[in-house]
């Protein structure tokens, strides 16, 4: 596999969820060091999970399984990553300017919701 096509193919389809989980990385990064490692995994964990519910609803559809009645439980599925992102505002001790990234993660989280919709019911174009 060429590097231009593996760059497009990230691109295409999977770069928000890599966005999604590099604003975890920031944020984790920009915590007080002095905080608690969980206290500084939960403020960031955001991101992450956009990741993983976007790597969920590919491994429904790679093992044979996607079906439409998925699509109501990847939904509620996806409120994981949006409650995480309000719990953030409270949990993160550190430069609050940080926040400003929430708006890309929330167009990601979107990206993921829509595209991991169409996933898990097997309708990928």
């Amino acid at each position: 596999m060429s590097f231009d096509l593996l760059a497009q193919w990230l691109r295409d389809f999977h770069l928000p969820a890599l966005i999604a989980g590099l604003i975890s990385v920031a944020y984790y990064w920009a915590s007080i060091p002095g905080q608690s490692v969980t206290r500084r995994a939960l403020a960031s964990a955001h991101g992450v999970s956009t990741a993983l519910l976007y790597a969920g609803a590919w491994s429904v559809y790679l093992t044979h399984h996607a079906s439409d009645e998925w699509a109501a439980a990847f939904a509620r599925m996806a409120l994981v990553p949006l409650a995480l992102m309000v719990l953030s505002f409270y949990l993160f001790r550190g430069n609050r300017l940080i926040h400003l990234l929430q708006l890309p993660n929330a167009l990601c989280l979107l990206w993921v919701w829509l595209r991991g919709t169409v996933v898990v019911t097997g309708l990928v174009f």
